[in-house]
């Protein structure tokens, strides 16, 4: 197992999606813009992972069809910012030593064909703010996102299935057999 290297979480992105240029909300997006500094410190919360409620129960009223949908399509929209935000993940992916040039999967560990899923650690389904959030989005096999992990991160006790490559420490042997321990 290995850590994969952290893109940089550009507010920029969320911003774009929510807010004019001058500041005031975009249409149909005003209930969220009125939330907007909520929903950044709910993403910079993201880090500890554990105990993490999805932002709807922060937030006074939320109605499903209201936030949900608008956070669970900013995945969907193809825009230039997002289109490269996810470039950059999949060049460190590929880019890390331990991933094996893109093809050892950072959740199973197993050397496949291809990283072709672009998975959400916490799911969009459940937690649709995190949906183009950097640090949510990780490269991996088929078979771990489709098969095992779907959207589901959490065991019927409440703990997580799978390490994060991202904030969780790997050890990782190296030549000599000793071990090294990356956090980030």
């Amino acid at each position: 197992m290995f850590n994969l290297d952290v893109v940089p979480y550009e507010e920029k992105i969320y911003k774009k999606r929510i807010k004019k240029v001058n500041g005031e909300a975009k249409q149909g997006k005003e209930k969220i813009n009125n939330s907007y500094n909520l929903l950044i410190s709910h993403i910079e919360k993201y880090k500890q992972l554990e105990n993490l409620l999805p932002l709807s129960f922060s937030i006074p009223n939320y109605k499903v069809d209201d936030w949900h949908n608008i956070f669970y399509d900013f995945y969907d929209k193809k825009t230039d910012d997002f289109t490269e935000l996810k470039k950059e993940i999949k060049k460190k992916t590929k880019d890390n030593p331990y991933s094996k040039k893109g093809l050892k999967c950072s959740y199973c560990g197993i050397l496949r064909h291809s990283l072709a899923d672009l998975d959400h650690f916490m799911p969009r389904s459940k937690y649709p703010e995190f949906s183009i959030l950097s640090w949510n989005l990780i490269y991996v096999c088929k078979e771990c996102n489709q098969d095992y992990k779907k959207s589901s991160f959490l065991t019927t006790d409440g703990t997580r299935k799978f390490l994060h490559p991202y904030y969780d420490i790997y050890n990782v042997p190296t030549k000599t057999n000793h071990l090294i321990q990356h956090s980030y």
